[in-house]
């Protein structure tokens, strides 16, 4: 939809293994074995209050993270900034800040030679790249790409990640508990009102 959004899909084998953490309007975080997955979609450039949304963004996923240091973090999604083309930016340079406060990696360091682009909108000439995979220890990724399907209704391309992982056939887990007073709000702006 035009308005972006978040959903995390879990494959079945995995569902014994996944709690749900946190849910808000710009992340979803959840364990999955001995991984904390965050899915995140950053505010956008016109975005009303950008930079404080941005901010706020960042900080919940650094105190959370913070609270499950224990797990092999993995940050995904559209963050809205390209952090590879010159320029600078008041949310380029938070994220950046971010990125080293966590001692985060990016995904894309195992290809340093490969020029990746993630976000392609040809009516309008651009092609950037907004989405990223960060974890706190490269050796978990195994490789990444980018999908160019033949039809597609978005703009952003997909990223696939592989991560390494021997914990998830095992008993071991991140031990998170879920935020107690964590709820999916509903936005009826966005409900398909012939339904009630």
């Amino acid at each position: 939809r035009p308005s972006g959004g978040l959903a995390t899909l879990i494959h079945r084998r995995f569902v014994p293994h996944y709690t749900v953490i946190d849910v808000s309007d710009r992340f979803i975080a959840v364990t999955v074995g001995d991984f904390f997955i965050f899915n995140v979609y950053a505010p956008c450039e016109g975005t009303p209050d950008r930079l404080s949304v941005y901010c706020e963004l960042l900080n919940d996923i650094r105190h959370v993270c913070a609270q499950h240091a224990h797990c092999k973090v993995v940050i995904a999604g559209d963050f809205n900034v390209d952090l590879v083309k010159s320029g600078k930016s008041a949310a380029k340079a938070e994220l950046c800040s971010f990125i080293g406060d966590c001692k985060l990696h990016s995904a894309y360091e195992l290809h340093p030679n490969t020029n990746f682009v993630s976000y392609d909108n040809s009516a309008l000439g651009h092609t950037s790249l907004l989405d990223y995979v960060f974890v706190t220890n490269l050796t978990i990724v195994s490789d990444i790409y980018i999908v160019e399907p033949e039809l597609t209704y978005s703009d952003h391309l997909p990223v696939v990640c592989l991560l390494k992982s021997s914990a998830i056939s095992s008993s071991f887990t991140c031990n998170a508990s879920p935020r107690d007073n964590y709820a999916a709000s509903l936005r009826w702006d966005r409900a398909d009102l012939s339904d009630y």
